[in-house]
């Protein structure tokens, strides 16, 4: 998190099916901590949620104030879990 406080480009990957809270209350932290720069989030959401993503609506509403530009990113998730 310390990281990406002062970064100028963030990635954030949300697994909607599975556990979107956690990575949703990462990004509210991050939003607290960050400096007021401007930068971009690259919101990375399963190819599934292209023609309705409500996290991203969510997303670009919670970020809307604070001199964030959203990027969405739909790709394929992996079905076979990497050890």
């Amino acid at each position: 998190m310390l990281d990406a406080i002062h970064a100028d480009i963030v990635l954030l990957s949300v697994d909607v099916a599975l556990n979107a809270c956690n990575s949703l209350c990462l990004l509210k932290e991050w939003l607290d901590r960050r400096d007021e720069s401007p930068c971009a989030l690259v919101v990375s959401l399963d190819s599934s949620f292209r023609d309705c993503a409500p996290v991203l609506d969510y997303v670009r509403g919670l970020v809307g104030q604070a001199g964030v530009e959203v990027f969405p990113h739909f790709g394929a998730t992996p079905q076979i879990a990497w050890n």
